[in-house]
């Protein structure tokens, strides 16, 4: 439309479905043992605590989301010096058939008996569910492309095309009561009019990497310093000339999460808590109250009365 907008209305923030801090340990743990239970599951390896959890997560928009970005981060942390072994999650809907039998009856199984390592992994091990298109799905084809069906042992990548809502048949667990379980989240947005992905993210402590076409991204370079200790966030500036400098800065940044210890992860989980209350409804509303006077404002000019004033 070849103007600016008059006001702009960032999305805000209701905290009410996180976790207090008393319960906040209990959700953590809840989630971590699902999704390293799940993983260990479908690739035949016990992933033990210290494994590093890293999620991306939004609408299965394969280049807006940046997941194409997202696998190719996780190819490049194969070459990366990592203090943990990482495990990687892709949690996009696409069109998912359904859970996997072998999957659910190997995790019923280990339930019952102790899980035995270096058990054979189950075939395609980076499905969750089956995938009623796998041949044409961007994500499932770029995975397989890349090699991690093929059980690197640094870095595990694993695709969950389903909605999380509870009652999926492997996690059984909504998205939320995931979230807390991850020690980091990527959402290398190419195109993200706000970015809400992000900012739940920080809002459950959890560090988060954007980008800065991202609405939310921009806001937090105006907020903060960049930096996870100041604000939990690590915004990297993407245009449309430098893809691969992109993917080499976040790998960079995953890296310096897997080695951060126990004193920087409780200053970053705090800072990133701190920005999320600095986006919270109460601190955004008065963009609302602007937009709703200018609104007023401007209909008034074209009731008739006015122009005859004028």
């Amino acid at each position: 439309l070849e103007r600016r907008p008059d006001v702009v209305t960032p999305n805000g923030f209701e905290k009410n479905f996180v976790p207090s801090p008393s319960k906040f340990p209990a959700a953590r743990k809840q989630a971590r043992d699902r999704m390293l239970t799940v993983a260990s599951a479908l690739t035949g390896k016990r992933m033990d605590d210290n494994t590093f959890i890293v999620v991306t997560s939004g609408r299965c928009e394969y280049r807006n989301k940046g997941l194409d970005l997202f696998l190719d981060v996780c190819d490049k942390l194969r070459n990366r010096k990592l203090c943990r072994d990482v495990l990687a999650f892709v949690m996009v809907p696409a069109w998912a058939k359904e859970a996997r039998k072998d999957l659910t009856d190997r995790i019923a199984g280990m339930n019952n008996t102790p899980f035995v390592n270096d058990e054979q992994a189950l075939a395609d091990p980076v499905l969750t569910h089956w995938l009623n298109n796998p041949d044409s799905d961007a994500v499932n084809c770029r995975m397989h492309q890349l090699g991690f069906a093929n059980q690197d042992p640094r870095v595990t990548v694993i695709y969950v095309p389903c909605y999380l809502n509870g009652n999926d048949g492997v996690f059984n667990l909504s998205y939320y009561d995931l979230l807390p379980g991850a020690d980091a989240t990527v959402f290398p947005s190419y195109y993200e009019p706000w970015g809400y992905t992000p900012l739940e993210s920080v809002a459950f402590g959890v560090p988060t990497v954007t980008t800065s076409l991202s609405g939310f991204g921009q806001w937090a370079l105006k907020t903060s310093e960049n930096y996870f200790d100041e604000c939990g966030v690590n915004v990297i500036g993407r245009g449309d000339s430098n893809y691969e400098s992109v993917v080499d800065n976040i790998a960079h940044s995953l890296e310096y999460l897997t080695c951060a210890d126990e004193k920087e992860i409780k200053k970053i989980h705090k800072a990133a808590m701190h920005t999320a209350s600095e986006a919270a409804w109460p601190k955004f509303m008065v963009y609302y109250d602007e937009a709703y006077a200018l609104a007023l404002s401007k209909a008034e000019e074209r009731t008739p009365a006015a122009k005859k004033s004028k």
